[in-house]
């Protein structure tokens, strides 16, 4: 359920009116680079296209640099990107290469 805590910056999407999930922070968090994370983020919803998201303040700025100048890409992998399989044929290649294929479709 979504209740409102304070007022937020806009939306990034519509520019529309955010709204806090009262449940958010969560405790245990995980980075992108599959790192256990701390952070005391916020977690929104933006009243008119719905579309959730983390808003932009000082603290989540500040965080943010913290985490990325961190990271450590594919660090799990030997730095080797993930490989992805196609269903069809069960071939495979780079994730960011079917990325690109599929929009360039």
């Amino acid at each position: 359920m979504i209740r409102g805590l304070e007022p937020l910056p806009a939306c990034h999407l519509c520019g529309g009116r955010l709204q806090n999930f009262v449940a958010y922070p969560i405790a245990e968090q995980v980075t992108s680079d599959c790192r256990p994370w701390q952070g005391g983020n916020s977690l929104a919803i933006c009243l008119a296209c719905r579309v959730v998201q983390k808003p932009v303040s000082d603290a989540w700025l500040e965080e943010t640099r913290d985490l990325y100048a961190a990271y450590a890409l594919y660090e799990q992998s030997g730095g080797a990107e993930q490989k992805s399989f196609a269903a069809a044929t069960g071939g495979s290649m780079a994730r960011s290469n079917r990325i690109k294929a599929w929009l360039e479709r």
